[in-house]
């Protein structure tokens, strides 16, 4: 079973990974909310946090990303659009706390426009069906079985980080268990020999740019106390960002 984070004290390579996170929520915000369509399509900001877990790390001292998400748009201008964000975690626990949270944290957020919603489901089971344009998704999992629901979700204006443990991939990428997940055509074992741990997170980058074509296709490595490589995808289908 994999370790809860959201019970122990965060790593340095989390707390890095948050924190460009959260610039690229604000960098994010600065296009969007200045985009001037005058069409009901653009009147309204989405953003998905999937996994977003409680709020906090195990010690209530650091900001998870609903905080950090929060933060972020409680200090914009909001030049009258609405912003929409959706909370997800499958541990319905989690989503209680955090609803708890907010309410102390946060108050009056609808005279901000701000709309929250709650929900507790299996990412692979998570639609969404919103017509508005702008959209900004955040799937930071343990591990790599939703990379897929990127193709689902993956349309005109939408924005998708990925979390992803680029160093489990070139370790099991060889065991059917995690080849159902990958395209084996377009990357293997072998794209990995000799790499670098840094070297290692551009070859996921490489894969996706090859899955995913079209899009604006970035990468940032993070290696964690232990060694093991992460990193940040950032994928976008905006193309102003």
């Amino acid at each position: 079973m994999a370790k809860d984070m959201h019970k122990s004290k965060w790593d340095n390579a989390t707390i890095t990974k948050l924190n460009v996170f959260e610039q690229y929520v604000n960098d994010w915000l600065n296009v969007t909310l200045n985009y001037n369509q005058d069409y009901e399509a653009y009147d309204t900001l989405e953003i998905y946090d999937l996994f977003c877990g409680s709020g906090f790390d195990g010690t209530k001292t650091e900001r998870g990303s609903p905080i950090r998400i929060l933060d972020a748009v409680l200090k914009r201008n909001k030049k009258g659009k609405t912003i929409r964000i959706y909370f997800n975690d499958k541990d319905n626990n989690k989503i209680e706390e955090l609803k708890q949270i907010i309410n102390e944290k946060y108050k009056n957020l609808k005279s901000e426009n701000i709309e929250l919603y709650f929900s507790s489901q299996d990412v692979s089971n998570y639609k969404i069906d919103s017509k508005k344009y702008y959209k900004l998704i955040f799937l930071d999992e343990y591990g790599i079985q939703h990379i897929n629901k990127i193709k689902d979700f993956l349309c005109n204006g939408t924005d998708i980080l990925i979390f992803i443990s680029s160093g489990h991939v070139r370790r099991f990428l060889g065991e059917d268990s995690f080849q159902k997940y990958f395209d084996t055509t377009l990357i293997s074992k072998k794209d990995f020999e000799g790499k670098s741990n840094y070297e290692t997170h551009r070859v996921i980058s490489n894969y996706f740019k090859k899955l995913f074509p079209k899009s604006y296709i970035s990468p940032f490595s993070l290696i964690k106390d232990n060694n093991n490589n992460n990193g940040i995808i950032f994928i976008s289908n905006h193309i102003g960002m």
